[in-house]
């Protein structure tokens, strides 16, 4: 009997336990929720880690809200911080203080407090940056853009003179179409051409035969290349005048200085390379103008018609050597001419050659006048007029008259002086522009 019962009980906490556990399965069954999108979307977010890789959070991120024992920095970055939105700065940060106030400990901190903007300066007070609300708008500049770079090719394929780079149709044209691009510019001369220099109508001197700018400047940053395989030579200054003297009006005039030489080449403003297989030779400065005399009793000449005079004109100066015969510096004329003075085509000075040199041997400047006359035997000169130079050579001055009486047989009288020299060109002019140079070749003169 007892036997019984106890396998009967043993038979029903077995059915007990059994529906336990379809009641639970049949639960579960009825909570399962479909997901709604495929793997792996919908999962848990992941956590913000102390990884290398980059993190995104698309909702805010609020850090040391600890108000019991916050941190002194709530946010440490090293580095830049880039937004696209405004920086807020609330006044409800410690420290405390407005601004002239003690901010020892906290430089380099920034708050708002009272409507003002204060930072912590190295005085450790407190210092007010501008009156303004409790928004901060930052703006973000564009980095400027850089314009590209053209090209632009040149050529001189027959004789010229002053040739300015910028004024070339190729380079205004490339000019108009992109004013803010800076421009390369690479420039050859053939061989067997001459470019050469020109007078210069304003100063009397001479302008280069070829140059970077003028008037109209390449834009900045512009760089140009020039090869030279044919000649380039600077103008020859002209020569100055003789003086003059009239002792009735009591006018005296010195001779006038000779003009100065033109450069071969002028880069000023924009950075070059020159590459010379050919030659670079500057113009030779002007002679001075010679002095002239006013003797204080007449004089018989024996040349010009044997005519009495009392006042003798300087001689012109010579023209410095130029590029070539009809380009190369004019002489100087000789002195004014005023009653019972003498100013004949010996006082002119003549002009500078241009002999083909031989090797490095420059050409001759044209030689300085004089007139000369003679009451008995000796012969009495006015000043003579200096010469030219000749390539990349100055004038020579004019000659001083003064009372020495080689100059007035019977003394006394009034005396002009020479003018100075003409200054020779520079092979290249710089001004301190960068020039980079390859093969040097043949150059005759300066470069500075």
């Amino acid at each position: 009997m007892k036997k019984s019962l106890k396998k009967d009980f043993t038979q029903t906490l077995k059915i007990l336990l059994a529906a336990v556990v379809l009641s639970l399965g049949i639960t579960y069954v009825y909570a399962w929720t479909t997901p709604t999108v495929a793997p792996p979307g919908g999962n848990t977010p992941a956590p913000l880690d102390v990884g290398t890789t980059t993190q995104s959070k698309l909702g805010q991120l609020v850090i040391n809200t600890n108000t019991n024992s916050p941190y002194a920095q709530g946010l440490v970055v090293s580095g830049d911080i880039i937004t696209d939105g405004t920086i807020k700065v609330a006044d409800t940060l410690t420290p405390t203080g407005k601004a002239g106030d003690s901010c020892s400990g906290y430089a380099g901190i920034i708050k708002f407090t009272d409507g003002n903007l204060l930072a912590c300066a190295g005085n450790n007070k407190w210092q007010g940056l501008t009156n303004v609300t409790n928004t901060v708008t930052t703006t973000t500049t564009p980095p400027p853009t850089t314009a590209s770079r053209v090209s632009v090719n040149l050529v001189i394929a027959t004789d010229t003179s002053d040739y300015v780079i910028a004024e070339q149709a190729a380079v205004l044209s490339a000019i108009s179409a992109n004013p803010s691009a800076p421009l390369d510019v690479s420039l050859t001369i053939n061989a067997g051409v001459t470019a050469s220099g020109a007078v210069n109508t304003v100063t009397g001197g001479g302008l280069p035969a070829i140059r970077n700018n003028s008037s109209t400047t390449l834009p900045a940053g512009s760089e140009v290349v020039i090869i030279n395989n044919g000649r380039i030579l600077g103008f020859g200054g002209q020569g100055g005048s003789g003086g003059m003297v009239d002792g009735d009006d009591q006018i005296i005039k010195n001779g006038s200085n000779g003009y100065n030489g033109g450069d071969a080449i002028d880069i000023t403003g924009t950075k070059t390379t020159l590459d010379n297989y050919g030659s670079i030779w500057a113009g030779g400065g002007g002679g001075g103008g010679g002095g002239s005399k006013w003797c204080d009793t007449f004089m018989t000449l024996t040349t010009g018609g044997g005519y009495a005079a009392r006042c003798m004109t300087g001689g012109g100066g010579g023209g410095g050597v130029g590029a070539n015969v009809l380009l190369s510096g004019t002489g100087g004329a000789s002195g004014w001419e005023r009653p019972y003075c003498v100013n004949t085509d010996v006082g002119s000075g003549k002009r500078g050659e241009n002999f083909t040199p031989v090797g490095n041997y420059p050409g001759n400047g044209g030689a300085g006048a004089y007139i000369s006359w003679d009451p008995t035997t000796t012969i009495y000169w006015a000043g003579k007029g200096g010469s030219g130079g000749g390539w990349a050579s100055d004038g020579t001055a004019g000659v001083n008259v003064d009372g020495n009486n080689t100059f007035c047989p019977n003394g006394g009288g009034l005396y002009s002086k020479g003018g100075k020299g003409g200054v020779a060109g520079y092979a290249i002019r710089t001004n301190g522009t960068s020039l980079t140079r390859g093969a040097i070749g043949n150059v005759v003169g300066k470069v500075i």
